[in-house]
């Protein structure tokens, strides 16, 4: 029986083989879809699971009414150690890996990934050693732990090179063991481990200096966050409240208090409702969420077109069935039969899916910025569902049907004048149309924010300015800053170097509007970026006063206590003349001259906060605090003033191992769009997908159905029909269908992309444009495909279909 259904199916598929090739494509397309998107999901949340340690071990943070941030002080860890029976350890760590020079003999190797922690950072990351032991790494303060691969780089293979001396930017180290990753994810994955914050933790009683980020260890966390809270009651809240003369109750209600939370570190990758730091970050979920709902979309569209197809072929094998059933085939032989082909269909289609993600996964991989692998053995729980699934979807739905047909109506021809299978083909077909019409909308409208956004007036220019690092190594404060103003000098008899300024803040990704404080307008506070900066950062910048004036060289107060406060600030002290006020911040007092516009300092995701802008002098706090300088330049014989800076820069960072580097604003700036240009690739390339899945379904369905009204056409055409008449009559059915999926498809569409650009601080609304664009696509789409089937039919052979009649 099942060598009989199997050369049935033989003899359908090269009967039918172009019409059987876009059946597996498109289920191929479908299947390898949700692979990718599910292999995406895998790994991302693969981070940490291979910890022993994974739910005892917490990443502290901290939020209040403010802000959210990730730091606690040293005097934290040991008084929490000393006061809390249920807390196991705890580690102080930087948030972000340290990128540095390692020098081994005569070989120097720029390493990207060292980790400062403490000590007993094995005791939370157990990684396995390939030389030394957990118990003996880092016991010394100058001792480092290896990676095995950078081992290996700075020592060569199979080389043990614990007791070996390197130097990290100029500070001798010895190794102390070696370890390997072995492929596990995890939220430190370091090439380096060193000691930094042991000394540190122990000896420093600090409550008001928020330095480290904290990983905390313990079983009774809920127990372990009582304590914290009570320390923070009694050091940091009791005495803020006696030097106010005010009850700590009352201190708090006015003030707010933080609330300390403790991330669990297995799902600290894929948890990004709370701000929090780890060297390797969190995952993009947002991009995971849209892969995996536009690939399953993929996969339902890949299947209704499988339905579609096999539908429209069991018209034409409707007599076959008939014959069977009168020779004595049941029903369950028809179903079984069915199932046995969309079985071997969707092996196939499996087969050529696996094969499409095993090509294109190193490219996914770049795309993404993932480290995805595809394993057949790891994945085939996943695997073996989705195939039961589809097989089931695919196959029982037309069994079902043709089996229940009477085989007297089948046999006397009437089955394709059907009405139930005729809907169940239209249905799937609007539904096509439908998912269709989503994706073109969501294109289009990703496409118009990603404009928007690109073009959008930031309220700076930044195309003649460079930025590079000065004195990155020295301390801050005022001598750093006198260094800054000679080299300035200098800097400035450059031919082609126009203005040169430095601020607290700087534009792009890693950009910061200075530091944050609380100032004090009319009793009310407002959390407030402070930006100290020279006289003429706003006209480098071409950055606009709006009221008031610029601070000034020329006015000796304007180093003293003159501020410019920005739109942002004047919002939300409610006040609409703000010029010559007061501000107080601490024990300051600040007079406010001018309100700047609005300019976008960190990505249009954000809304520009509240900033007051002074000149260095007044910001004392703040004095040297800036990581880098910026050129304006003259772009005529650009290369050449590059070169003079660059030599000006090298005699004043004469003791730095870094090349002179530089980088421009605009340029800088432009890397936080890269969230969301790689949503739009991700949008474009999935659209182009369901476009072309949808177009397979329909020029076969198309081809299917307009094929059984062949002796229809011709005798309307031996009646007098022309060629037009017909081609709309075709026509008519496919272009309803269209309207009926695309008005299906706008409440859903709206509705999702309105929540996706809710992630925007910055965007544009949905218009009706929008609409009518994706409508007019798919419309012509639609058109073109069946358009060209009923042009063919209306060329039939008129005698061949009714030279019998």
């Amino acid at each position: 029986m099942i060598k009989n259904w199997f050369k049935i199916y033989i003899y359908h598929l090269f009967k039918n083989k172009f019409y059987f090739l876009l059946t597996v494509l498109s289920l191929a397309i479908g299947i390898a879809s949700v692979v990718l998107s599910v292999l995406f999901y895998l790994e991302e949340h693969s981070y940490d699971q291979w910890n022993p340690y994974k739910s005892e071990v917490f990443v502290g943070s901290n939020k209040d009414k403010y802000t959210a941030f990730s730091a606690f002080p040293y005097a934290l860890g040991h008084n929490l150690k000393e006061q809390c029976a249920e807390l196991e350890d705890y580690m102080y760590f930087f948030g972000g890996y340290v990128d540095e020079k390692v020098e081994y003999g005569d070989k120097t190797f720029k390493i990207d990934k060292i980790f400062d922690g403490q000590k007993n950072f094995f005791s939370f990351f157990p990684f396995e050693f390939v030389y030394g032991s957990k118990a003996s790494a880092l016991l010394n303060p100058n001792d480092i732990a290896i990676e095995l691969n950078t081992a290996e780089l700075l020592f060569g293979k199979d080389v043990n090179p614990v007791g070996e001396q390197v130097v990290i930017e100029d500070k001798l180290y010895v190794v102390s063991g070696v370890y390997t990753l072995n492929d596990n994810r995890s939220s430190v994955q370091p090439d380096i481990v060193r000691d930094v914050y042991t000394q540190k933790a122990l000896e420093n009683d600090d409550w008001f200096s928020f330095y480290g980020n904290i990983f905390i260890k313990t079983k009774k966390p809920d127990a372990v966050k009582h304590v914290i809270d009570m320390l923070f009651l009694d050091n940091y809240y009791k005495p803020q409240a006696e030097a106010t003369g005010v009850s700590v109750e009352k201190f708090i209600e006015e003030n707010g208090r933080m609330e300390v939370l403790m991330n669990p570190l297995e799902n600290v990758r894929t948890n990004t409702s709370v701000y929090f730091t780890t060297p390797e970050g969190t995952a993009n979920m947002q991009m995971m969420h849209i892969m995996i709902g536009l690939s399953a979309l993929i996969l339902i569209l890949s299947v209704f077109n499988y339905i579609n197809l096999t539908l429209s072929q069991m018209l034409h094998r409707a007599k076959e069935v008939g014959i069977r059933k009168t020779i004595g085939a049941t029903r369950q032989n028809i179903i079984l039969q069915s199932l046995f082909e969309s079985c071997i269909t969707t092996l196939i289609a499996f087969v050529v899916s696996l094969t499409i993600v095993e090509l294109i996964l190193p490219f996914v991989n770049v795309f993404v910025n993932s480290n995805m692998a595809f394993s057949l053995s790891y994945f085939v729980p996943v695997l073996l569902p989705v195939f039961i699934g589809i097989v089931f979807l695919v196959g029982i739905l037309p069994a079902v049907y043709i089996a229940n047909y009477k085989v007297l109506k089948v046999l006397k021809g009437n089955f394709h004048r059907n009405k139930v299978g005729t809907a169940i083909k239209n249905t799937f077909l609007v539904l096509q149309f439908t998912i269709a019409c989503f994706f073109i909308v969501s294109t289009l409208l990703v496409n118009k924010q990603v404009s928007y956004m690109l073009n959008k007036d930031l309220g700076f220019k930044g195309d003649q300015i460079i930025n590079f690092s000065f004195l990155e190594n020295s301390d801050y404060g005022e001598e750093r800053l006198d260094k800054y103003y000679r080299f300035k000098e200098e800097l400035l008899h450059v031919k082609g170097v126009e203005q040169v300024v430095a601020a607290t803040s700087h534009f792009g990704i890693y950009g910061n509007p200075g530091v944050f404080t609380f100032c004090t307008y009319k009793d009310e506070k407002q959390l407030t970026g402070t930006v100290a900066m020279d006289y003429e950062y706003f006209d480098t910048h071409q950055i606009q006063i709006k009221h008031g004036r610029n601070i000034s060289e020329g006015f000796s107060t304007d180093s003293i206590d003159n501020v410019v406060v920005n739109e942002s600030f004047v919002r939300a002290v409610n006040e609409s003349d703000i010029l010559g006020k007061q501000i107080e911040s601490g024990k300051n007092k600040y007079t406010v001259i001018g309100v700047v516009n609005d300019f976008n300092i960190k990505g249009l995701d954000q809304e520009v906060p509240p900033l007051l802008f002074a000149h260095h002098n007044v910001l004392s706090n703040s004095k040297g605090q800036f990581n880098y300088v910026s050129a304006k330049l003259d772009m005529d014989n650009f290369e050449n003033t590059i070169k003079r800076i660059e030599t000006v820069w090298d005699k004043w960072n004469i003791e730095s191992k870094e090349l002179f580097k530089y980088e421009f604003t605009d340029k800088q700036f432009a890397k936080t769009f890269d969230k969301i240009l790689l949503e739009k690739k991700v949008f474009s390339i999935l659209n182009y997908i369901v476009l072309m899945v949808a177009l397979f379904g329909l020029f076969a369905v198309s081809s299917f159905t307009i094929g059984t009204r062949l002796k229809e056409i011709a005798i309307r055409k031996v009646l007098g029909a022309d060629t037009q008449s017909m081609l709309k009559k075709l026509s008519y059915q496919y272009m309803v269908y269209c309207v009926v999926g695309f008005v299906l498809s706008v409440f859903p569409s709206y509705y999702f992309l309105n929540q996706w650009l809710n992630n925007y601080a910055y965007r544009i609304s949905i218009g009706w444009e929008t609409y009518v664009y994706s409508f007019i696509s798919i419309m012509v789409l639609v058109l073109g495909v069946v358009l060209s089937r009923a042009y063919s039919a209306t060329r039939v052979n008129i005698l061949k279909y009714i030279n019998y009649e």
